[in-house]
């Protein structure tokens, strides 16, 4: 089926999102800050320009313009290095011109630039968005039918959003843009072979997004199959005979454009793994990641890296509650533990407490399936550290599931040693639960929370009659 076909079709059914509140901003108007960043080259003034203006027709964004560059870059280096300059540059950039993301590229050729859109900061959330700094568009200029409109997709889609609101409007920028701009991929004589293998991971990047926020599973099947003819087309398969000498070299993805190919199949892979309860798709999600993630890396891109930790740590629990393997438990800590080494206590206090808390759920889970009191304990270590950021005064909910939590690694401690010590406690981290449970109204909270107490009392009544 044609892809315009296809995307029309599907497009046309999706339920327009309840219109959304005014976007966050960094100046107070309601829309969007991008910052167009000066191009690198001859023609770079013109497609700049070009830039500008396909984005100002775009409500909901709002742009300013610099001459100021961020370098060129060699997308063949295997270690990413000048890409990795140039998108520190970028957010250097985007923080002193208040911008949530920046659009900068090069010449490659003339009459044709290659377009970077780099988001001005790395959300921990997967829910913030599908993109990855690897995403690009080669594309001629002036841009061809439809161009305009993809460009401002991407743009789109590289912001990091912090809200529900803020995604549905980005959702309805993709809707619309993406019915004009399909065409790039799909069409015939508006992109090159390599141009259109380049567009395709960033187009299949949006009909990722799209297809997890709206759970409409045949936009993740197409990005699936976009994403996989891509790597497959790109790559030479193993056992093929060498080329003659004189013959050219077999298309190649630039390797960082592979990674990013991988990073949104496992966006797909962990989205529908997750829902199905797949293990095998869970897994090659993981095993994408981790192979992005050597590309990727954290001593180039430190953020950008750690928030595929985190995101691996994330699709492993949740695989390893699928399982019971503990292998994956051990794989979630890993994740989890890798990017809150980047994302630290001192310099990203909630970042750091969201990974820690992922990190002793899934201790504590190994704790009580295989009986390891040094698990536990470290879990409860890891909980008491989280509870320094999540306090009682900031969000007295979220402090509560803390106590619940300790609270159960502590009885799952005394039912295994017999020990009473740590079923006090865990009778006393039950009973602060509660009363914020009890003060806020939270009446299934209330009724599980009374019920492990009286299970805690029981077995230290026993114990206590047993001395």
């Amino acid at each position: 089926m044609a892809l315009f076909s296809f995307l029309r079709r599907m497009l046309a059914s999706t339920p327009e999102a309840p219109p959304a509140e005014a976007a966050r901003s960094v100046d107070g108007s309601g829309a969007f800050p991008i910052l167009v960043a000066g191009i690198e080259g001859e023609g770079g003034s013109t497609a700049a320009a070009a830039v500008a203006a396909a984005l100002g027709s775009v409500d909901g964004l709002t742009v300013q313009t610099t001459e100021a560059g961020i370098g060129t870059v060699d997308d063949t280096e295997a270690s990413p290095v000048s890409l990795g300059k140039a998108v520190a540059k970028a957010r250097v950039l985007a923080e002193a011109h208040g911008a949530a993301s920046v659009v900068a590229g090069q010449m490659i050729a003339p009459a044709m630039v290659r377009l970077r859109f780099i988001a001005a900061s790395v959300g921990s959330d997967p829910a913030s968005g599908t993109w990855s700094v690897g995403d690009m568009v080669d594309i001629p200029v002036p841009f061809p039918a439809g161009g305009a409109a993809f460009v401002a997709a991407c743009t789109a889609a590289s912001l990091t959003l912090p809200s529900d609101e803020d995604r549905r409007t980005r959702l309805n920028v993709l809707r619309h843009a993406l019915r004009e701009g399909e065409c790039l991929v799909q069409g015939e004589g508006s992109l090159s072979g390599p141009a259109k293998v380049v567009a395709a991971v960033s187009f299949a990047a949006m009909l990722t997004e799209m297809g997890i926020r709206t759970q409409q599973q045949p936009l993740l099947d197409r990005a699936q199959q976009v994403l996989r003819a891509v790597m497959s087309k790109a790559t030479p398969k193993e056992g093929a005979a060498t080329p003659p000498p004189a013959a050219p070299p077999p298309a190649t993805l630039p390797p960082v454009v592979a990674a990013t190919a991988r990073l949104h199949l496992a966006a797909i892979g962990a989205d529908v793994g997750g829902r199905d309860g797949d293990v095998a798709r869970l897994e090659d999600a993981g095993r994408q990641m981790q192979a992005a993630a050597t590309v990727i890396s954290g001593d180039i891109f430190p953020d950008d890296n750690a928030a595929i930790w985190a995101q691996y740590g994330r699709t492993m629990h949740r695989l390893s509650a699928v399982s019971g393997k503990t292998d994956h438990m051990k794989a979630a800590v890993q994740g989890y533990h890798l990017a809150a080494a980047v994302w630290g206590k001192g310099s990203n206090p909630e970042r750091w407490a969201e990974l820690q808390y992922g990190m002793a759920t899934v201790l504590s889970q190994f704790g009580e399936f295989t009986g390891s009191v040094p698990a536990l304990d470290r879990a409860v270590t890891v909980f008491e550290k989280v509870a320094e950021v999540w306090t009682r005064e900031a969000n007295a909910r979220r402090w509560a599931g803390l106590q619940n939590n300790i609270g159960a690694c502590r009885f799952a401690q005394g039912k295994r040693s017999g020990a009473l010590p740590p079923l006090r406690d865990a009778a006393e981290r039950f009973s602060r639960a509660l009363e914020v449970y009890q003060a806020a109204n939270m009446t299934k909270n209330v009724h599980v929370t009374q019920k492990n107490i009286a299970r805690v009392e029981r077995l230290i009544s026993v114990q206590e009659g047993g001395e």
